[in-house]
Protein backbone atom coordinates (compact mmCIF):
# COMPACT_ATOMS: atom_id res chain seq x y z
CA UNK A 1 0.00 0.00 0.00
CA UNK A 2 1.37 3.67 -0.69
CA UNK A 3 0.98 5.98 1.77
CA UNK A 4 -0.96 9.30 1.14
CA UNK A 5 1.70 11.63 0.09
CA UNK A 6 2.68 9.53 -2.33
CA UNK A 7 -0.76 8.82 -4.06
CA UNK A 8 -1.02 12.62 -3.64
CA UNK A 9 2.51 12.99 -5.99
CA UNK A 10 0.97 10.23 -8.26
CA UNK A 11 -2.24 11.84 -9.00
CA UNK A 12 -0.51 15.98 -9.61
CA UNK A 13 2.00 13.99 -11.72
CA UNK A 14 -0.64 11.99 -14.14
CA UNK A 15 -2.59 15.47 -14.30
CA UNK A 16 0.64 17.24 -15.51
CA UNK A 17 1.19 14.52 -18.12
CA UNK A 18 -1.97 14.68 -19.65
CA UNK A 19 -3.10 17.80 -19.72
CA UNK A 20 -5.19 17.31 -23.00
CA UNK A 21 -7.12 14.42 -21.44
CA UNK A 22 -8.95 15.54 -18.92
CA UNK A 23 -9.90 12.57 -16.06
CA UNK A 24 -11.37 12.58 -13.10
CA UNK A 25 -9.78 13.18 -9.56
CA UNK A 26 -9.70 10.17 -8.31
CA UNK A 27 -7.85 9.38 -5.07
CA UNK A 28 -5.78 6.87 -4.92
CA UNK A 29 -7.54 5.12 -1.44
CA UNK A 30 -10.38 4.62 -4.24
CA UNK A 31 -8.43 2.16 -6.05
CA UNK A 32 -6.73 -1.06 -5.51
CA UNK A 33 -3.76 -2.24 -6.07
CA UNK A 34 -3.53 -3.16 -9.17
CA UNK A 35 -5.06 0.00 -10.38
CA UNK A 36 -2.16 2.00 -8.78
CA UNK A 37 0.32 -0.17 -10.16
CA UNK A 38 -0.92 0.50 -13.99
CA UNK A 39 -1.67 4.01 -13.58
CA UNK A 40 2.53 4.19 -12.31
CA UNK A 41 3.83 2.22 -15.09
CA UNK A 42 1.51 4.31 -17.41
CA UNK A 43 3.08 7.41 -15.56
CA UNK A 44 6.68 5.74 -16.25
CA UNK A 45 5.96 5.37 -19.78
CA UNK A 46 4.81 8.85 -20.28
CA UNK A 47 7.82 9.77 -18.62
CA UNK A 48 9.91 7.69 -20.84
CA UNK A 49 8.67 8.83 -23.94
CA UNK A 50 8.71 12.65 -22.82
CA UNK A 51 12.47 12.25 -21.51
CA UNK A 52 13.17 10.24 -25.43
CA UNK A 53 11.77 13.01 -27.19
CA UNK A 54 13.93 15.71 -24.91
CA UNK A 55 16.52 13.50 -25.64
CA UNK A 56 15.85 13.72 -29.45
CA UNK A 57 15.92 17.23 -29.35
CA UNK A 58 18.61 17.93 -27.54
CA UNK A 59 20.55 15.57 -29.77
CA UNK A 60 19.32 17.54 -32.82
CA UNK A 61 20.49 20.71 -31.23
CA UNK A 62 23.89 19.66 -30.28
CA UNK A 63 24.26 17.82 -34.26
CA UNK A 64 23.03 20.99 -35.53
CA UNK A 65 25.45 22.85 -33.50
CA UNK A 66 28.35 20.25 -34.28
CA UNK A 67 27.17 21.10 -38.23
CA UNK A 68 27.63 25.00 -37.83
CA UNK A 69 31.18 24.60 -36.31
CA UNK A 70 31.89 22.33 -38.70
CA UNK A 71 31.07 24.96 -41.47
CA UNK A 72 32.51 28.10 -39.58
CA UNK A 73 35.59 25.54 -39.38
CA UNK A 74 35.71 24.65 -43.22
CA UNK A 75 34.84 27.98 -44.00
CA UNK A 76 37.97 29.30 -42.08
CA UNK A 77 40.10 26.20 -43.51
CA UNK A 78 39.20 27.70 -47.00
CA UNK A 79 39.94 30.92 -46.33
CA UNK A 80 43.40 30.32 -44.79
CA UNK A 81 43.89 27.48 -47.55
CA UNK A 82 43.16 30.20 -50.14
CA UNK A 83 45.82 32.86 -48.18
CA UNK A 84 48.37 30.46 -47.87
CA UNK A 85 48.21 29.80 -51.88
CA UNK A 86 48.87 33.66 -52.38
CA UNK A 87 51.11 33.79 -49.67
CA UNK A 88 53.17 31.04 -51.97
CA UNK A 89 52.63 32.06 -55.13
CA UNK A 90 53.99 35.64 -53.53
CA UNK A 91 56.98 34.05 -51.84
CA UNK A 92 57.54 32.10 -55.63
CA UNK A 93 56.98 35.29 -56.94
CA UNK A 94 59.68 37.02 -54.41
CA UNK A 95 62.27 34.20 -55.19
CA UNK A 96 61.84 34.70 -58.74
CA UNK A 97 62.47 38.65 -58.49
CA UNK A 98 65.21 38.14 -56.49
CA UNK A 99 66.60 35.56 -58.58
CA UNK A 100 66.30 37.75 -61.02
CA UNK A 101 68.21 40.85 -59.39
CA UNK A 102 71.08 38.55 -58.31
CA UNK A 103 71.56 37.78 -62.08
CA UNK A 104 71.46 41.50 -62.69
CA UNK A 105 73.48 42.39 -60.18
CA UNK A 106 76.15 39.44 -60.58
CA UNK A 107 76.55 40.71 -64.58
CA UNK A 108 76.70 44.68 -63.09
CA UNK A 109 79.62 43.17 -61.16
CA UNK A 110 81.67 41.46 -63.65
CA UNK A 111 80.95 44.70 -66.31
CA UNK A 112 82.58 46.51 -62.87
CA UNK A 113 85.44 44.13 -62.90
CA UNK A 114 85.83 44.59 -66.64
CA UNK A 115 86.11 48.51 -65.92
CA UNK A 116 88.50 48.00 -63.48
CA UNK A 117 91.24 45.67 -65.38
CA UNK A 118 90.44 48.17 -68.10
CA UNK A 119 91.60 51.24 -66.04
CA UNK A 120 94.24 49.35 -64.73
CA UNK A 121 95.64 48.52 -67.93
CA UNK A 122 95.05 52.62 -68.59
CA UNK A 123 96.90 53.29 -66.08
CA UNK A 124 100.04 51.02 -66.69
CA UNK A 125 100.02 53.04 -69.82
CA UNK A 126 99.33 56.17 -68.60
CA UNK A 127 102.58 55.46 -66.47
CA UNK A 128 104.91 53.87 -69.52
CA UNK A 129 103.89 57.41 -71.42
CA UNK A 130 104.77 59.32 -67.94
CA UNK A 131 107.73 57.62 -67.78
CA UNK A 132 109.06 58.03 -71.27
CA UNK A 133 107.98 61.90 -71.02
CA UNK A 134 110.14 62.04 -67.61
CA UNK A 135 112.97 60.79 -69.48
CA UNK A 136 112.95 62.38 -72.56
CA UNK A 137 112.68 66.26 -70.09
CA UNK A 138 115.54 64.71 -68.75
CA UNK A 139 116.99 64.28 -71.98
CA UNK A 140 116.46 67.75 -72.95
CA UNK A 141 117.27 69.05 -69.75
CA UNK A 142 120.83 67.67 -69.94
CA UNK A 143 120.93 68.90 -73.58
CA UNK A 144 119.56 72.78 -72.66
CA UNK A 145 122.82 72.31 -69.94
CA UNK A 146 125.08 71.52 -72.79
CA UNK A 147 124.10 73.91 -75.20
CA UNK A 148 124.32 77.00 -72.34
CA UNK A 149 127.54 75.65 -71.18
CA UNK A 150 128.73 75.61 -75.44
CA UNK A 151 127.11 79.28 -75.12
CA UNK A 152 128.66 80.86 -72.33
CA UNK A 153 132.19 79.15 -73.78
CA UNK A 154 131.06 81.32 -76.90
CA UNK A 155 130.21 84.44 -75.14
CA UNK A 156 133.39 84.23 -73.13
CA UNK A 157 135.36 84.25 -76.63
CA UNK A 158 132.87 87.12 -77.72
CA UNK A 159 133.35 89.07 -74.72
CA UNK A 160 136.72 90.54 -76.05
CA UNK A 161 135.22 91.73 -79.52
CA UNK A 162 133.10 93.72 -77.11
CA UNK A 163 134.95 96.99 -77.49
CA UNK A 164 135.12 96.74 -81.57
CA UNK A 165 131.31 96.39 -81.56
CA UNK A 166 131.11 99.52 -78.91
CA UNK A 167 133.08 101.41 -80.91
CA UNK A 168 130.59 100.08 -84.23
CA UNK A 169 127.61 101.42 -81.76
CA UNK A 170 129.33 104.49 -81.86
CA UNK A 171 129.46 105.16 -85.50
CA UNK A 172 125.96 104.12 -86.02
CA UNK A 173 124.54 106.45 -83.47
CA UNK A 174 126.83 109.48 -85.12
CA UNK A 175 124.72 107.84 -88.74
CA UNK A 176 121.93 108.17 -86.88
CA UNK A 177 122.47 111.79 -86.02
CA UNK A 178 122.93 112.60 -89.49
CA UNK A 179 120.12 110.82 -90.51
CA UNK A 180 117.71 112.26 -88.33
CA UNK A 181 119.14 116.22 -89.38
CA UNK A 182 118.31 114.87 -93.25
CA UNK A 183 114.98 113.68 -91.67
CA UNK A 184 114.20 117.32 -89.80
CA UNK A 185 115.04 118.49 -93.91
CA UNK A 186 112.75 116.04 -95.77
CA UNK A 187 110.20 116.99 -93.09
CA UNK A 188 110.17 120.61 -94.32
CA UNK A 189 110.22 119.77 -97.77
CA UNK A 190 106.72 117.84 -97.03
CA UNK A 191 105.08 120.73 -95.19
CA UNK A 192 105.61 122.45 -98.74
CA UNK A 193 104.49 119.50 -100.15
CA UNK A 194 101.03 119.38 -97.99
CA UNK A 195 100.91 123.24 -98.24
CA UNK A 196 100.55 122.28 -102.10
CA UNK A 197 97.83 119.30 -101.18
CA UNK A 198 95.60 121.53 -99.13
CA UNK A 199 95.17 124.20 -101.82
CA UNK A 200 94.71 121.80 -104.90
CA UNK A 201 91.65 119.76 -102.40
CA UNK A 202 90.14 123.67 -102.56
CA UNK A 203 90.49 123.97 -105.98
CA UNK A 204 89.15 120.60 -106.39
CA UNK A 205 85.75 121.54 -103.85
CA UNK A 206 84.89 124.27 -106.40
CA UNK A 207 85.46 122.23 -109.22
CA UNK A 208 83.63 119.04 -107.41
CA UNK A 209 80.91 119.51 -110.39
CA UNK A 210 83.37 118.63 -113.46
CA UNK A 211 83.83 115.26 -114.08
CA UNK A 212 87.30 113.41 -112.96
CA UNK A 213 89.22 111.96 -115.82
CA UNK A 214 90.49 108.94 -115.16
CA UNK A 215 94.20 108.18 -115.72
CA UNK A 216 94.82 104.38 -116.99
CA UNK A 217 97.42 102.66 -114.75
CA UNK A 218 99.97 102.59 -117.88
CA UNK A 219 99.85 106.14 -118.34
CA UNK A 220 102.99 108.55 -116.27
CA UNK A 221 101.75 110.12 -113.47
CA UNK A 222 101.76 113.60 -113.25
CA UNK A 223 103.92 115.65 -111.00
CA UNK A 224 103.26 118.93 -108.92
CA UNK A 225 103.11 122.23 -110.04
CA UNK A 226 106.64 124.70 -109.33
CA UNK A 227 106.77 125.20 -105.56
CA UNK A 228 107.82 128.56 -103.65
CA UNK A 229 111.50 129.18 -104.96
CA UNK A 230 114.11 127.85 -107.54
CA UNK A 231 113.64 124.14 -107.39
CA UNK A 232 110.02 122.55 -109.47
CA UNK A 233 108.39 119.35 -108.89
CA UNK A 234 109.88 117.43 -111.47
CA UNK A 235 113.43 118.33 -110.25
CA UNK A 236 112.55 118.34 -106.61
CA UNK A 237 112.68 114.83 -104.62
CA UNK A 238 110.62 114.16 -101.80
CA UNK A 239 109.59 111.76 -98.89
CA UNK A 240 106.43 111.21 -98.22
CA UNK A 241 105.78 110.31 -94.43
CA UNK A 242 102.10 109.16 -94.73
CA UNK A 243 102.77 107.19 -91.71
CA UNK A 244 104.61 108.67 -89.31
CA UNK A 245 104.89 106.13 -86.66
CA UNK A 246 107.86 104.38 -89.33
CA UNK A 247 110.42 107.09 -89.02
CA UNK A 248 112.73 105.05 -91.94
CA UNK A 249 114.59 106.27 -94.86
CA UNK A 250 112.49 105.41 -97.97
CA UNK A 251 112.95 105.66 -101.60
CA UNK A 252 112.79 109.61 -102.89
CA UNK A 253 111.31 110.30 -106.15
CA UNK A 254 108.37 112.78 -107.43
CA UNK A 255 104.87 112.90 -105.72
CA UNK A 256 101.54 112.29 -107.87
CA UNK A 257 97.96 111.31 -107.36
CA UNK A 258 96.63 108.82 -109.58
CA UNK A 259 93.00 107.43 -109.98
CA UNK A 260 92.24 104.27 -111.67
CA UNK A 261 89.40 103.29 -113.85
CA UNK A 262 88.58 100.45 -110.84
CA UNK A 263 88.11 103.13 -108.43
CA UNK A 264 91.80 102.74 -106.41
CA UNK A 265 93.15 106.21 -105.85
CA UNK A 266 97.08 106.68 -105.05
CA UNK A 267 98.82 109.81 -103.32
CA UNK A 268 102.54 109.52 -103.21
CA UNK A 269 106.00 108.60 -104.56
CA UNK A 270 106.07 107.72 -108.22
CA UNK A 271 109.31 106.71 -110.02
CA UNK A 272 108.35 106.14 -114.02
CA UNK A 273 105.67 105.01 -114.82
CA UNK A 274 104.76 103.42 -110.99
CA UNK A 275 104.41 103.54 -107.72
CA UNK A 276 107.09 103.88 -105.73
CA UNK A 277 108.62 105.31 -102.23
CA UNK A 278 106.44 106.55 -99.35
CA UNK A 279 102.49 106.71 -100.40
CA UNK A 280 98.94 106.37 -99.56
CA UNK A 281 96.65 103.78 -101.68
CA UNK A 282 93.27 103.40 -100.99
CA UNK A 283 90.68 100.38 -102.70
CA UNK A 284 87.61 100.58 -104.22
CA UNK A 285 86.54 98.42 -101.72
CA UNK A 286 87.15 100.08 -98.53
CA UNK A 287 90.58 99.27 -97.72
CA UNK A 288 93.55 101.22 -97.33
CA UNK A 289 97.76 100.54 -97.50
CA UNK A 290 99.54 103.16 -96.23
CA UNK A 291 103.70 102.70 -95.98
CA UNK A 292 106.52 102.05 -98.45
CA UNK A 293 105.94 101.11 -102.34
CA UNK A 294 108.31 99.44 -104.47
CA UNK A 295 108.33 98.78 -108.30
CA UNK A 296 104.79 99.25 -108.34
CA UNK A 297 103.73 96.94 -104.96
CA UNK A 298 104.07 97.61 -101.33
CA UNK A 299 107.24 96.75 -100.32
CA UNK A 300 108.93 97.34 -97.02
CA UNK A 301 107.37 99.06 -93.50
CA UNK A 302 103.28 100.11 -93.77
CA UNK A 303 100.21 99.91 -92.61
CA UNK A 304 97.22 97.74 -94.16
CA UNK A 305 93.62 99.14 -92.97
CA UNK A 306 90.84 96.54 -93.90
CA UNK A 307 86.91 97.51 -94.15
CA UNK A 308 86.46 95.06 -91.92
CA UNK A 309 88.28 97.00 -88.54
CA UNK A 310 91.47 94.29 -89.37
CA UNK A 311 94.76 96.09 -89.39
CA UNK A 312 98.23 95.13 -90.06
CA UNK A 313 101.39 97.16 -89.18
CA UNK A 314 104.62 95.81 -90.16
CA UNK A 315 106.28 94.31 -93.15
CA UNK A 316 105.83 94.03 -96.66
CA UNK A 317 107.28 92.34 -99.50
CA UNK A 318 106.10 91.66 -103.06
CA UNK A 319 102.63 93.15 -102.22
CA UNK A 320 102.33 90.39 -99.47
CA UNK A 321 102.47 90.17 -95.57
CA UNK A 322 105.62 89.32 -95.33
CA UNK A 323 108.58 89.80 -92.14
CA UNK A 324 108.04 90.78 -88.70
CA UNK A 325 104.31 92.54 -87.96
CA UNK A 326 101.51 92.72 -85.96
CA UNK A 327 97.79 91.99 -87.40
CA UNK A 328 95.16 93.15 -84.98
CA UNK A 329 91.76 91.62 -85.66
CA UNK A 330 88.58 92.64 -85.98
CA UNK A 331 86.82 90.74 -82.68
CA UNK A 332 90.22 92.06 -80.76
CA UNK A 333 92.40 89.75 -80.90
CA UNK A 334 95.89 90.36 -82.26
CA UNK A 335 99.15 88.88 -83.71
CA UNK A 336 102.55 89.99 -82.83
CA UNK A 337 105.28 87.75 -85.05
CA UNK A 338 106.56 86.83 -87.99
CA UNK A 339 104.43 86.92 -91.66
CA UNK A 340 105.45 84.56 -94.82
CA UNK A 341 103.74 85.18 -97.94
CA UNK A 342 100.42 86.85 -96.37
CA UNK A 343 100.66 83.25 -93.44
CA UNK A 344 101.80 83.62 -89.81
CA UNK A 345 104.87 81.35 -90.03
CA UNK A 346 107.37 81.08 -87.35
CA UNK A 347 107.89 82.42 -83.36
CA UNK A 348 105.23 84.67 -82.74
CA UNK A 349 102.09 85.61 -79.67
CA UNK A 350 99.08 84.97 -80.42
CA UNK A 351 96.75 87.41 -77.47
CA UNK A 352 92.49 87.43 -77.25
CA UNK A 353 91.00 89.62 -76.43
CA UNK A 354 90.55 89.09 -73.08
CA UNK A 355 94.33 89.46 -73.01
CA UNK A 356 95.06 85.52 -72.73
CA UNK A 357 98.34 84.97 -74.91
CA UNK A 358 99.24 82.08 -76.64
CA UNK A 359 103.40 81.79 -77.59
CA UNK A 360 104.38 79.36 -80.03
CA UNK A 361 105.58 78.85 -83.30
CA UNK A 362 103.26 78.64 -86.56
CA UNK A 363 103.44 76.97 -89.74
CA UNK A 364 101.54 78.04 -92.98
CA UNK A 365 99.27 80.02 -90.33
CA UNK A 366 98.58 77.03 -88.24
CA UNK A 367 99.64 76.87 -84.65
CA UNK A 368 102.46 73.96 -84.75
CA UNK A 369 104.14 74.38 -81.25
CA UNK A 370 103.06 76.50 -78.05
CA UNK A 371 105.68 77.11 -75.27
Amino acid sequence: MLDTSSEQWLAAKAIRAEPEAPVDVVRLSDLDVSDTQALIEQQIALERRRNFRSLCWMGTAVLLLVLVVAALLLSVSAVVLGNSREAIASVRQVSEDSGRELEKYGREMSAVALDVKNVGEKTQVISDAMRGDQEKYDKDRDQLREDLLRFSLWYDGRYSSMNAAMASVKDSADRMAAADAEEQRRRRRFELIERWYQERQALGSALATIPATSVPSDTRPLTTPPLDGPAVASDLEVSVDLDRRNQRPVQRGPVAEIRYPSGDRYEGGVRGDKRHGQGALAYANGDKYIGEFENDVSSGRGTYIYKSGARYEGDFWNGCRHGEGTYRYANGDSFKGTFVNDKKHGAGIYTYADGTPITGTWQHDRLAASD
